[in-house]
């Protein structure tokens, strides 16, 4: 809209040369540029969807000599193009790549379709490959939330179990509690041993786990073991918030456009309900001010054209006489 502004300024200024020529071609040219305006103020160009390559690198282990490729996602374009596991890409469209910052500068500003030459070094022998770009996967869906004791665990080894005098290496043994966790607040020790859940055996870390996330209370009863002895505690677990509807993308707030409230109900714009982005409804105000501005203009042209009609009324006379 400034481009709009800085046009619009320089057209009422044209007042001045207005005295030495015609309005009408003004105003077919204002027509036309503000015409522009308004169809590229309905229009939303899509733009170009970034390409994806679809391969894990590193530059720590070569040198500076490349980035070694240590996954290649199947089904993409890296794979597709044959690129491997092990292989160390060393030029990206005949650019040297060295360091993970040249692939990036490389593959910047790549579309989806586009198509990139590529040196691979595979097993001491170089290897060109042409990888068409695809695209960027959808994000796979968020785990479903669990109810959280805030415990890390590992499997009995042989040497807790004897100190522990368990008949069987069995249970799930905390290595660390996580701060402000449940367990923490529980007072579950390092070192404990957890062998049940609600009176349900725990054999391994994994069940542990199992019992926690399927837990249908916010609160269990934990059977552990901490130094040879056998301890019983109710611990409250953190549960999941309750399912909500997705947050909708929020933009500042504006001031009412009515009349503006009394004291009383007054509020700062800080203050106001927040606005929820609609692209529609901001193209139906870019268009309706640019009809507003169109008005003002056409107004404007018109007195020009008024005052030009009055100063070359005296010349058309001097020329009569």
């Amino acid at each position: 809209m400034k481009t709009f502004a800085i046009a619009l300024a320089g057209m009422l200024a044209l007042g001045i040369l207005v005295q030495r020529a015609s309005a009408q071609p003004i105003l077919n040219r204002v027509e036309r540029f503000l015409r522009d305006q308004v169809d590229a103020a309905t229009e939303s160009p899509q733009p170009a969807e970034p390409g994806y390559l679809g391969l894990i690198g590193n530059d720590d282990a070569d040198g500076g000599r490349g980035v070694r490729v240590l996954e290649v996602s199947p089904g993409h374009a890296a794979a597709q193009a044959g690129l491997r596991k092990g292989d160390l890409i060393t030029t990206i469209g005949g650019r040297p790549i060295r360091a993970m910052d040249d692939m990036a500068g490389a593959l910047e500003g790549k579309a989806a379709g586009a198509k990139l030459s590529m040196t691979v070094t595979r097993e001491g022998a170089q290897q060109e490959y042409t990888v068409t770009l695809g695209r960027r996967p959808d994000a796979p869906p968020a785990p479903e939330p669990r109810p959280r004791l805030g415990v890390r665990s590992v499997p009995v080894s042989e040497a807790v179990r004897r100190q522990n005098s368990l008949d069987a290496a069995r249970g799930a043994h905390v290595i660390s509690v996580v701060v402000g966790s449940p367990a923490e607040r529980a007072g579950i020790p390092l070192g404990a041993i957890i062998t049940a859940i609600d009176a349900t055996p725990i054999n391994t870390p994994d069940e542990l786990a199992a019992a926690i996330g399927g837990a249908k209370t916010s609160q269990v009863e934990l059977t552990y073991l901490d130094r040879g002895r056998s301890v019983r505690k109710k611990v409250s677990l953190a549960m999941p918030l309750a399912a909500r509807e997705p947050p909708q993308r929020e933009v500042r707030a504006r001031p009412p456009l009515a009349e503006a409230p009394g004291p009383a109900d007054a509020k700062s714009p800080a203050a106001a309900e927040p606005v929820v982005e609609n692209p529609a409804l901001d193209e139906d105000d870019r268009v309706t001010t640019l009809e507003r501005r169109l008005e003002q203009l056409e107004a404007r042209i018109k007195t020009l054209e008024a005052e030009l009609a009055k100063q070359k009324t005296p010349d058309a006379a001097a020329e009569q006489k």
